[in-house]
């Protein structure tokens, strides 16, 4: 089974599990070379009455099609959320105590290579988990296809974008940051440049956005 990352920075992981953000915009690269042949484009298309775009191929120079780009993810696909094993151990501690977490840990440890938590890989570092040791997945529900800076205020909510407002402060905002933003869409530019890179609302990339179910 895949996993997906999402940032802890941001508290995205969090956003995921409690299931306030329903959706992640994964950014498309063109290839340099696709079935042997160089130069290649991406092209997108509608479906008939549909208003967004819904299939992304791979075109060579004159415009020949030679297949759908491969996506990191499909519809109907359920992937396993990664998270560290130490974040996963704090969860079960404080749902079920410590000796519930404890023998979690015990469970998962041999697998592991029997090696304390300080130098297990992935117990402070989700790059390094297994997913079959993850307690949360999600199943992608929809697919389509957009330039970045296109996305909708009602799409900036499902991606973790929330309205504060206490007293004075109010506004969009994000987890990670104190600033308010006057529109959904501008808070989740500076979101996108926090998570990617600066620059990278600018760019205007396409993306492949997908909505996703929390399964567990």
């Amino acid at each position: 089974m895949k996993k997906i990352f999402f940032s802890d920075k941001f508290a995205l992981t969090k956003a995921v599990q409690t299931g306030r953000k329903t959706m992640t915009r994964r950014i498309l690269r063109c290839p340099k070379t696709f079935r042997g042949e160089e130069d290649v484009v991406l092209e997108f298309h509608r479906r008939l009455g549909c208003d967004f775009y819904y299939d992304c191929v791979v075109c060579n120079g004159n415009g020949k099609t030679l297949g759908q780009l491969p996506l990191p993810y499909q519809v109907g696909e359920i992937v396993a959320v990664a998270q560290s094993y130490r974040t996963i151990y704090d969860e079960k501690e404080e749902w079920f105590g410590n000796a519930k977490a404890n023998s979690w840990w015990c469970e998962i440890h041999d697998h592991l290579g029997g090696l304390g938590p300080a130098v297990t890989p992935g117990y402070r570092n989700k790059l390094f988990v297994r997913s079959e040791f993850m307690p949360h997945h999600i199943c992608f529900t929809d697919l389509k296809f957009e330039r970045l800076q296109d996305i909708s205020d009602e799409d900036c909510l499902a991606e973790g974008i929330y309205f504060y407002n206490q007293g004075t402060d109010y506004g969009f905002t994000f987890n990670g940051t104190r600033k308010r933003y006057a529109t959904p869409k501008e808070a989740f530019r500076h979101l996108m440049e926090g998570v990617s890179r600066k620059g990278i609302w600018k760019s205007n990339p396409w993306v492949a956005a997908y909505t996703f179910g929390v399964m567990d």
